[in-house]
């Protein structure tokens, strides 16, 4: 029987600036075909440049059949996809269900 792999986990901090969103992006480069787990609990809002790199992020996993997920997205992260029109693209990855599952 094979087990499961943990998800990689990466947590957004409070704010989201250029060099976080480059760093979330090599880290999804790296964790490519395995589950991810990203901790939304405490980010600040969300820029467009995060949540694209987020919406891709999803796209590729749901295509790969690997697991994707923003878990405890903050209220400022739900209003920020809600506003960029990005929700409905990551709607299956986003969890309320804790980060640590």
């Amino acid at each position: 029987m094979t087990k499961t792999p943990e998800p990689a986990v990466f947590t957004l901090p409070a704010t989201l600036n250029h060099d976080i969103v480059r760093e979330l992006a090599e880290f999804l480069v790296v964790a490519r075909g395995t589950p991810v787990t990203i901790d939304g609990t405490n980010a600040g809002q969300v820029g467009a440049q995060a949540a694209q790199t987020l919406a891709v992020a999803a796209r590729t996993w749901a295509e790969d059949a690997v697991s994707l997920r923003v878990a405890d997205p903050s209220g400022a992260v739900a209003r920020s996809l809600e506003t960029l029109g990005l929700a409905e693209i990551l709607a299956d990855a986003l969890s309320h269900e804790g980060a640590a599952a």
